[in-house]
């Protein structure tokens, strides 16, 4: 982890301290700040304007990956990441995910009930993020939009194409950033 890289982790938990003490809902509080966390650790593979993955995609991983890329705008000043299930699973073991208690111990078995999740911001700012889980049974497939520590939104899908299908009005809609800005 580079100098900036651990600057950036130690502004995010000082924002999630400063949001806890606002009163805000914990749970939000540490799951926005791990997925913030993940974003950060995913820092040279974000590229404004683009979905982007992580090299390894291999089988169905990679599948996955090119028809979210096909079916998704991601418009300038928004960065975007597919984090496939075996990346996820490193990422709750290496506990990246699971800072401040924002994922159970035992997180790493419910990674595999998916085929992936998508992690969006504003490019260079977590202030607004959209998390999607392409979830396989029993879990749903859905969305949630964290704003400042709070769950600003929450989707659920009767698919995973459904959820896919969803993306580009949830980032046009919360992760686009104002004219001007």
């Amino acid at each position: 982890m580079t100098q900036s890289d651990f600057e950036k982790h130690q502004k995010a938990a000082a924002i999630r301290e400063f949001r806890l003490q606002a009163g805000r809902d914990p749970d939000a509080v540490r799951w926005q700040e791990a997925l913030e966390r993940m974003l950060i650790r995913a820092g040279d593979r974000l590229v404004d304007g683009r979905l982007e993955s992580f090299d390894t995609l291999e089988g169905d991983e990679a599948k996955v990956f090119k028809t979210i890329a096909k079916r998704t705008i991601v418009p300038d000043g928004v960065s975007v990441i597919y984090i496939p299930p075996s990346a996820l699973e490193t990422m709750v073991a290496d506990g990246s995910a699971q800072h401040a208690g924002a994922l159970p111990a035992e997180g790493a078995a419910e990674v595999g009930r998916d085929i992936g999740v998508l992690i969006g911001a504003r490019s260079g700012d977590f202030d607004t993020i959209l998390y999607a889980q392409f979830g396989l049974p029993p879990n749903t497939p859905g969305a949630e939009i964290y704003k400042d520590g709070e769950i600003l939104a929450v989707y659920q899908y009767p698919s995973i194409d459904r959820c896919i299908s969803e993306l580009n009005g949830l980032i046009e809609t919360f992760l686009v950033p104002p004219p001007g800005s």
